[in-house]
């Protein structure tokens, strides 16, 4: 399989209730419900290939002290594109309509225990809607996230580690599925400087584990994704980032996960972790 059709995990949609199973090119792994905590990548659909990008909209409600909580509403909106790759961007070509949309409002809150540690327990849940299907869905998301950022000699420094379940429960036949997943990480992003149209930019690399604990999909998956997951890759950011109708600008950066057969290039926006 081309190493294009392995960013992130690739996913496979169960056979629809009702409906004719088709004849799929990769093996069921995950089901495309698990892209909006996955990220960006190509899923199957039902075998079809299923373009998903995921961008990670939040508003900060109120900053964090050391005297009080931060508040920061998340919305997440994680949309999909049948028979689409990121290479007909470049070819001049645009998808002909939406074929998936997931978004997923929620709310984290942040406390700041001690100096250069981040404690970011949160909750999401949203609805799924996949034209051409019945497998409309509704995922639940919660976890809590800890960072600790600190100076070294090589330059700011960030721990990251980051625990959650998340839910699907399916409208229709289809089984409800879940996923448990612990990761832990290193940033270090301002390995070199440099400037852009005299607008100083950062670009440095990380590194990242992931232990899924409980594997989504059937047991074939199981059997097949990976239950460790390393990551690695560079990340690229201005300071500070633009804003445009008071969203900033998420980073943006490439990394390769070694997932077993399901290793590849993934396009990253927004956090590393």
């Amino acid at each position: 399989m081309p190493a294009a059709h392995l960013v992130a995990l690739a996913a496979t949609l169960a056979p629809l209730c009702g409906g004719t199973s088709r004849t799929v090119t990769a093996p069921p792994v995950v089901p495309y419900a698990f892209a909006s905590e996955l990220g960006s990548g190509v899923y199957d659909f039902g075998g079809r290939s299923l373009q998903v990008y995921r961008l990670p909209i939040a508003w900060n409600l109120r900053t964090a002290t050391a005297d009080q909580a931060g508040w920061r509403l998340r919305v997440p909106v994680t949309a999909g594109f049948l028979d689409f790759k990121t290479q007909d961007l470049l070819d001049g070509r645009l998808p002909s309509g939406l074929d998936m949309l997931n978004v997923a409002p929620g709310i984290e809150v942040e406390f700041l225990p001690r100096d250069g540690w981040s404690v970011r327990p949160f909750v999401e849940a949203g609805l799924i809607f996949a034209s051409g299907s019945s497998v409309d869905s509704v995922n639940a998301n919660a976890g809590v996230q800890v960072d600790y950022e600190w100076d070294s000699p090589l330059g700011d420094m960030r721990w990251s580690s980051r625990a959650n379940y998340i839910r699907v429960d399916y409208t229709g036949c289809q089984a409800d599925d879940d996923m448990t997943r612990l990761r832990t990480g290193l940033d270090w992003p301002a390995a070199h400087s440099f400037t852009i149209g005299g607008r100083p930019a950062d670009i440095g690399p990380f590194a990242m584990v992931e232990w899924y604990i409980d594997r989504p999909g059937n047991h074939v998956a199981s059997e097949i994704l990976s239950e460790f997951v390393f990551e690695t890759g560079v990340m690229m950011r201005l300071r500070p980032m633009p804003t445009l109708f008071g969203f900033t600008a998420p980073r943006l950066g490439i990394s390769y996960r070694f997932a077993g057969d399901f290793s590849g290039f993934r396009f990253v926006i927004g956090e590393t972790f």
